[in-house]
């Protein structure tokens, strides 16, 4: 695949690379083979996959699956003029969030901490006077921690605990709802004798994600982040790298420095590298997110870096919304060259004879000498529901739906029985309910039989969200009956689902004629989950009824031939 996608670009050398890489991570299904490389143009690309260096050219075998993320910052001797700056002028989430803060520091400070952040070259000298100030230096920390954790967020890599050095421990705080932001900044940029009274006029609320406590080294508790007193005396707390070592008892976890780079991401590494070696089974992985002052990495170079190695160890990255301020195309790209095995079932009766079982037994009289020392595959009960149906297809037992959930309880029990039992645990296997349908009613069965052929719901990285309106459930059904499945979510991705441009064609004009709007198949390939096309639907409803039906039809559809 890596030579075939090479040769393609040598072919293309116009080629647009957002759009490659928007096609890899969108258009295609999730394997368990990644590979990864951050590069600046096809030239830059190309040299690298001719050297795959492995310092350059990432790969990695790994299941998907879901690891829990811990989110460390640094205190505030990390900082420094310009950090994030490359991340302001070209990531709108996170600069929206710095201007966010701005606007909320600018009367608590007296000044545009912008303009200390990012100055101009003319400014430099003035911006790094102002850094030395303690206030100042707290809430640039503060700001650019805050800011590069809420892009993570959005992107769908939500903590599952915190810890944080000095102000860090303010950001983790903020972000588990112990603050609002407003309420945080505040007492980030308060002087020690300015700390209880700003306390007793803000709300403490209740720990949502947990974190560490830099005084005591360990989980903060509801006690103690509803005092006070101990939000005094966390300025003083030193007991950061006690709780680094609390962290890092659990081996399954990723870990992230959200922040400039600090002594913080050096102790948890050589930590982690010393507890790998000892067990060889646990493979830590710890990303860093900005350079330190001295680094030469650029800021996007190295966010895009740590996003492809999280990326790499199998966990999921909204890559939609990676790209929600791009206008991005599908491209035509080499697929997959998947190495073809042929399977060769050999031919059988066409019969059910050598299914059936050969001996019946009733009582344990019944078995023999003969009978034990014969050679059986397996041993087979089988329960059945009888149910009687009149000649005008009427049911005469009654409720058909009590009956088989009363047949799907005893099924539970028996599972229940066979797993408690010594004698037969691990030995028996309890079948699905199945159903017999009557060949003569074929007319009322043939939305049974399409439900019977579906398959199961595949192990997606997305949980299962069923629909929460008729719009969703309209779209729901349709993607089940186009892609076979007996259930489908709302978060689901089309493509990872098995989809492709025909299918996605064939939705596209079915919605059409139930739901009397045109969507173009451009659109609809870009939008690959139930939740956004039923909120494009809603978009072109709203515009249709702004503007008018041929106005809003205005824009050209995609072309498409089978």
């Amino acid at each position: 695949m890596t030579e075939n996608l090479a040769n393609h670009i040598r072919k293309n050398p116009d080629i647009n690379l957002a759009d490659i890489a928007f096609t890899l991570m969108v258009g295609r299904r999730n394997f368990n083979h990644r590979r990864m490389i951050v590069c600046k143009d096809a030239q830059d690309l190309l040299q690298k996959l001719e050297a795959m260096n492995d310092d350059e050219v990432f790969t990695r075998f790994q299941k998907p699956r879901v690891q829990p993320v811990v989110f460390m910052f640094p205190g505030e001797e990390s900082k420094y003029v310009n950090m994030g700056r490359g991340l302001y002028e070209t990531e709108p989430d996170f600069r929206n969030t710095v201007d966010q803060c701005a606007e909320i520091l600018e009367p608590l400070l007296g000044l545009d901490i912008r303009k200390v952040l990012y100055p101009g070259d003319d400014k430099m000298d003035y911006a790094a006077s102002k850094m030395k100030e303690e206030a100042i230096a707290r809430a640039a920390v503060f700001v650019v921690e805050y800011a590069m954790a809420n892009l993570w967020i959005e992107l769908e890599i939500e903590p599952a605990c915190m810890l944080g050095k000095g102000v860090g421990e303010y950001v983790a705080a903020c972000i588990s709802g112990v603050f609002t932001l407003e309420d945080a900044l505040s007492l980030v940029v308060a002087g020690e004798e300015e700390m209880e009274s700003r306390l007793g006029g803000i709300s403490l609320n209740s720990v949502k994600i947990p974190f560490i406590s830099c005084v005591t080294g360990s989980w903060i508790n509801e006690q103690e982040v509803s005092s006070s007193n101990y939000w005094i005396s966390q300025r003083r707390g030193n007991l950061f790298y006690d709780g680094l070592k609390e962290v890092l008892k659990d081996p399954d976890q990723i870990l992230i420095e959200m922040g400039p780079a600090s002594d913080l991401y050096e102790i948890a590494a050589s930590s982690a590298m010393m507890e790998d070696t000892q067990n060889q089974d646990t493979k830590r992985t710890i990303l860093r997110t900005l350079p330190s002052m001295e680094g030469k990495a650029q800021d996007v170079h190295l966010l895009l870096g740590s996003l492809g190695q999280y990326w790499l160890t199998g966990n999921r990255v909204n890559w939609n919304k990676f790209y929600t301020y791009e206008e991005r195309h599908r491209i035509l790209l080499p697929t997959y060259p998947f190495e073809r095995q042929r399977y060769w079932i050999q031919p059988g009766k066409r019969n059910d004879e050598d299914t059936q079982p050969k001996l019946l037994i009733s009582k344990s009289e019944e078995i023999s000498d003969s009978i034990t020392s014969s050679k059986f595959e397996e041993g087979v009960i089988t329960v059945t529901l009888k149910q009687a149906v009149g000649s005008n297809g009427t049911d005469l037992n009654g409720d058909v739906k009590k009956q088989l959930e009363s047949l799907l309880k005893f099924k539970e029990d028996l599972v229940k029985f066979c797993e408690s039992n010594e004698h037969i645990k691990g030995k028996v296997e309890v079948s699905p309910l199945g159903l017999k349908l009557l060949e003569t009613d074929s007319q009322s069965n043939i939305g049974i039989s399409e439900q019977l052929k579906r398959r199961p719901r595949p192990n997606l990285q997305s949980d299962y969200v069923p629909p929460r309106n008729e719009l969703e459930k309209t779209i729901v059904e349709c993607w089940q009956k186009a892609l076979g499945f007996d259930r489908i979510g709302i978060h689901d991705d089309f493509f990872e689902l098995g989809g492709h441009s025909l299918i996605a064609a064939a939705i596209a004009s079915e919605l059409g004629k139930v739901l009397d709007v045109q969507i173009p198949l451009r659109k609809l390939m870009e939008t690959t989950t139930v939740e956004g096309i039923a909120n494009l639907i809603e978009t072109y409803r709203w515009v249709s009824q702004d503007t008018g039906d041929e106005k809003a039809n205005e824009e050209e559809i995609e072309e498409c031939t089978v």
